[in-house]
């Protein structure tokens, strides 16, 4: 298939199968932020419900900016990976001390906690419909099914040039959907990133640190003092010494506290 049948074959299944999600409404730099944000590693199907509620309780950067971490982490919770709360929120106190028309530019982005090179690229072309590329999973997706389907260990060095010779220049933004929308169904297909150099298949959830991290984090923001590791212990379904290495992290990374007491609670 060459580049532009491939073109017209993503925008022929868009046009019939083209998914309606909320943060395509209205792409502001904000709700295009929350989203990006929402979706790193997430399923857009657990994010919609999220984005609503987090889009009415905090409407804008400035809302985010004046508003305290804890709620936000409140906001954000069981979505997981707490660490994108706060990135966000702390993105938030940048973008408000900056002019409201400002355009931003890669560079600028991935200086920004929680933005790496792919979310910063989706946000210049989600937000400002701009030409850039990036790739994330379902976009690798499409290209390995369509232009490196018996070939291992692709690098995205090797897709990125397919990319720049496909994009839609005039309509990057409505570009990229389509892709996310055919890369979403061709998972659905079985068809995924195997093939791709970058490919690593997640680990278990059930178990893992990330669980007794949620959980931990679940549980101190519905306390209204700060509780003991004993506490902990005793609360939560979890070996000590997990607790105790899932707590050091939480505290490492500003999602907790410990006061002089040795007592934990959320920032």
């Amino acid at each position: 298939m060459n580049t532009t049948d491939f073109r017209s074959h993503v925008y022929a299944y868009y046009t019939e199968h083209q998914r309606d999600l909320p943060w395509r409404h209205q792409p502001t730099l904000y709700r295009v932020c929350v989203s990006e944000f929402m979706l790193q590693q997430t399923q857009v199907s657990r994010v919609i419900n999220y984005f609503n509620s987090f889009i009415k309780t905090f409407p804008s950067f400035d809302a985010l900016h004046y508003t305290s971490l804890s709620e936000v982490l409140r906001a954000w919770q069981g979505l997981g990976y707490n660490r994108r709360a706060k990135y966000l929120w702390e993105t938030a106190h940048y973008f408000v001390t900056q002019p409201p028309t400002k355009q931003y530019t890669t560079a600028e982005l991935v200086q920004l906690p929680g933005i790496g090179k792919g979310t910063a690229g989706a946000i210049i072309a989600y937000a400002y419909n701009l030409p850039t590329t990036f790739i994330e999973t379902n976009i690798r997706t499409v290209y390995l099914h369509h232009f490196f389907s018996k070939k291992p260990s692709v690098p995205d060095a090797a897709i990125l040039p397919l990319l720049e010779k496909t994009i839609d220049r005039e309509n990057p933004r409505e570009w990229y959907w389509a892709l996310m929308d055919y890369g979403t169904y061709l998972k659905q297909q079985g068809i995924h990133n195997r093939s791709s150099a970058h490919y690593s298949k997640q680990s278990k959830f059930e178990g893992s640190l990330r669980q007794v991290r949620g959980h931990i984090m679940s549980y101190l923001l519905n306390q209204p003092i700060p509780v003991s590791l004993s506490h902990l212990c005793t609360a939560l379904p979890y070996p000590k010494s997990n607790i105790q290495k899932a707590l050091n992290h939480l505290v490492q990374e500003g999602l907790a506290s410990k006061n002089n007491k040795g007592n934990y609670c959320c920032i």
